[in-house]
């Protein structure tokens, strides 16, 4: 079923983008018809748009395929919040041994927004409020929320390197810890670079002096503050075109000759951070502009051709993208198994297909942890994390081929077996059970709880053909399992009753 729904995308997408391509070509053509300053609108636009798809580029990129550096970071960041519980005092760290330990760069921000500590002695004493007043408000902003923040894409104050820079205020709101990571020797980054293609737009229009990606800061990515220090109308400009979101010029001079000097808003849908928000800076001549404009009018066929391949590759990382969203929309993220949606939509079609052949015998399992609650308790919601993913993980490695495993929430897991009888049942679940019970032995803090697990089973088309009867049913002997003792499985037949109450002889209980 996914997969249907992931060619019809492709489809819609591929058809979506030829005409799009072929629209905006044609759209390209009618301008080079028209004045001077449309022709100029057009090179411009040509200009913004290959930059910030090359922004975008590798935004997406990142936002794709580098969420380990992001999980990488957030776990380092846990690693030092757990060193600050333990000694809150930064002078007694060994900073160049974390940051070697670590791979990435530690600075540590009080409470007035100052770095007091870091690997990177040469940024202790930066004043956020000073020099960048907009991050400022953001950092105070962080440090109530308590949460953790990544920044995809920022740039270093002294050197103007990219980075990417996480965030995360201490239990006591005290202090942020922030954690850089260097982009530019990432292979991501030199796969897609949008500096490159910046430089490549500077030479294919003479008429463009200078592009640059400027921060809400007002520094620009890739270049140093001694290298580029902006002046103060070309802060202001910045600052109009983040605030307003439209695009900003103003005329001033260049290497002693006019210029016009254009900003336009850019809001990452990737990166929701503070490095999300930036403006692409145009330092152009216009003369110049018209001259290259009227050299290119015969270019509309090759410009067709480029908007078409640009536009379908762009609509095939959507297409990624969106796919793995579709992914998700049917998988538990921390378990990676399928969800409480996929359940519904599998146990359904089984049972569809099981009325057309009612000599099929269907087993649904519902599957719940013992003792679960306190390891939330008593050893935090991460570790409470971990077990479920280890659950998760041995449940999808001891099922069958053609069965299929759920979370359906909480610590309540179901299985699906398609094609069974009541022997192979519950040998299997007994089998789970003996699987839960030895992965959890084997983890030390969790042996203590006794962590092991209850199943409750129905059957199709003995106990039901629909969705609701079986779940009801393998729910009524969960309860009945629970009450007998748990780390066993029952079978549900008609002494049980719902809510749990049971027939105390009963024999269709399973123990380990």
């Amino acid at each position: 079923m996914e997969s249907k729904k992931r060619l019809r995308l492709a489809i819609v997408l591929i058809v979506s983008a030829m005409i799009l391509a072929f629209a905006i070509a044609t759209i390209d053509y009618l301008r080079h018809k028209q004045t001077w300053i449309k022709h100029n609108e057009f090179q411009l636009s040509q200009i913004e748009e290959n930059v910030i798809d090359a922004i975008t580029t590798v935004e997406k990129a990142y936002s794709l395929f580098d969420q380990q550096t992001v999980s990488k970071m957030e776990e380092n960041t846990e690693e030092l919040i757990r060193l600050y519980e333990e000694t809150s005092s930064f002078d007694d760290w060994d900073f160049a041994a974390l940051r070697e330990e670590m791979n990435n760069d530690i600075y540590i921000i009080n409470e007035q927004n100052v770095i007091t500590h870091s690997s990177l002695s040469s940024d202790i004493g930066m004043d956020f409020a000073e020099c960048c007043a907009s991050l400022s408000e953001i950092l105070n902003e962080r440090r109530d929320s308590g949460e953790f923040f990544v920044d995809r894409m920022d740039m270093e104050q002294e050197t103007g390197m990219i980075r990417m820079y996480s965030y995360m205020a201490t239990p006591d709101r005290k202090h942020i810890i922030q954690l850089g990571y260097n982009l530019q020797d990432d292979e991501i980054f030199e796969e897609f670079n949008f500096l490159n293609v910046i430089d490549q737009q500077m030479e294919k229009y003479p008429s463009v002096n200078e592009i640059n990606v400027v921060n809400i800061g007002g520094n620009v990515l890739g270049k140093s503050v001694e290298e580029l220090n902006l002046t103060e109308e070309r802060r202001e400009a910045n600052k109009e075109a983040l605030s307003t979101h439209e695009i900003v010029e103003f005329k001033n001079n260049w290497k002693n000759k006019m210029a016009i000097y254009r900003y336009i808003p850019y809001a990452s849908p990737y990166d929701t951070g503070s490095s999300g928000e930036k403006t692409v800076e145009i330092i152009y001549d216009d003369s110049d502009f018209q001259a290259t404009l009227n050299s290119n009018r015969n270019s509309f066929f090759i410009q067709l051709s480029t908007v078409s391949i640009v536009i379908l590759v762009v609509s095939l990382l959507i297409h990624t993208w969106v796919s793995r969203q579709v992914y998700f929309a049917y998988h538990d993220s921390l378990t990676d198994l399928k969800n409480r949606a996929a359940f519904d939509d599998f146990l359904g079609n089984i049972l569809s297909k099981n009325k057309k052949d009612k000599n099929k015998t269907t087993a649904l399992m519902m599957i719940d942890l013992d003792n679960f609650k306190p390891v939330n308790d008593y050893l935090g919601h991460d570790r409470g994390d971990y077990l479920l993913q280890l659950i998760g993980q041995t449940i999808k490695q001891t099922i069958g081929e053609k069965d299929e495993a759920f979370r359906v929430g909480g610590d309540e897991f179901c299985v699906v077996m398609p094609h069974t009888n009541q022997e192979e049942a519950v040998q299997f679940a007994n089998r789970i059970i003996e699987q839960l019970k030895a992965s959890t032995t084997n983890e030390q803090d969790l042996d203590n709880f006794d962590i092991t697990a209850s199943i409750g089973i129905s059957f199709a088309p003995d106990h039901g053909m629909d969705h609701d009867t079986l779940y009801k049913k393998a729910d009524i002997a969960l309860y009945h399992a629970k009450e007998k003792g748990k780390s066993q499985c029952s079978i549900y037949h008609d002494g049980l009753l719902s809510g749990g109450r049971t027939n105390m002889n009963d024999s269709n209980v399973q123990k380990i």
